[in-house]
């Protein structure tokens, strides 16, 4: 129930349904700052239910001067950074709050919650993505809040995980139980390893990374087992 302002990046893939999940899709940087001139317009209309989502290395390349202008200002905003480690989106390419330092002694590592708070952010919550009452929880508290506030959500991306920190999850999801709640996962959480069998829900255990999102929407429907 809120109007979420995106930027461009892997999570712009929430604009489209089921999801439905992000309003505005510009340019890197554009979230952070498009929210001042929308919550304006909006005024008393806008408190509690504006919030801007960028990436990591968006927020890196564009993003902290929109929260640095946000805090000078005085806005009340809500910013989501979505920290998956890398700039995922168009190949990985280094940035300077990557999860690995793959230049050696020639770059240095920026902790982005020291950068939020550094620009003047007191209120700033690291999270899991992965754990969805973490988030929901953080995502609730911050909300009541006022002024500039951040919610870190961290995740490793997968295909970096695999790739370069050679993490892979020892567990899939499988279905344990067939019904509305199984059926109900599919067509909300749109996982990419979900697909039909005839009138069931499966799951591809090649496609699956092992997040376990599912069996905390829909715990009675979902399991975990180890990878074969």
């Amino acid at each position: 129930k809120v109007t979420v302002l995106g930027d461009i990046g892997c999570y712009t893939l929430a604009a489209y349904e089921p999801l439905y999940a992000i309003e505005t899709c510009e340019c890197m940087g554009a979230s952070v700052s498009s929210i001042h001139g929308f919550n304006k317009a909006l005024g008393q209309a806008s408190e509690g239910k504006t919030v801007a989502v960028l990436g990591d290395s968006t927020f890196m390349h564009s993003g902290m001067t929109g929260l640095a202008n946000a805090v000078f200002n005085k806005h009340d905003i809500l910013v989501v950074i979505l920290d998956n480690g890398t700039t995922a989106m168009t190949g990985h390419q280094p940035n300077p709050g990557m999860l690995q330092d793959i230049l050696g002694e020639e770059a240095m590592h920026l902790d982005i919650e020291s950068v939020v708070r550094g620009l003047g952010v007191t209120e700033c919550v690291k999270v899991r993505s992965y754990n969805l009452k973490a988030l929901h929880s953080a995502l609730e508290d911050m909300r009541d809040k006022k002024d500039v506030r951040v919610i870190i959500a961290e995740e490793p991306c997968v295909l970096y995980a695999r790739r370069r920190l050679k993490k892979n999850a020892a567990q899939v999801a499988y279905v344990a139980e067939q019904g509305a709640d199984a059926q109900r996962c599919l067509e909300e959480l749109a996982c990419p390893a979900f697909y039909r069998n005839g009138e069931d829900v499966a799951v591809d255990e090649n496609l699956c990374t092992g997040c376990m999102v599912c069996l905390q929407v829909a715990p009675k429907a979902f399991k975990a087992r180890k990878r074969a």
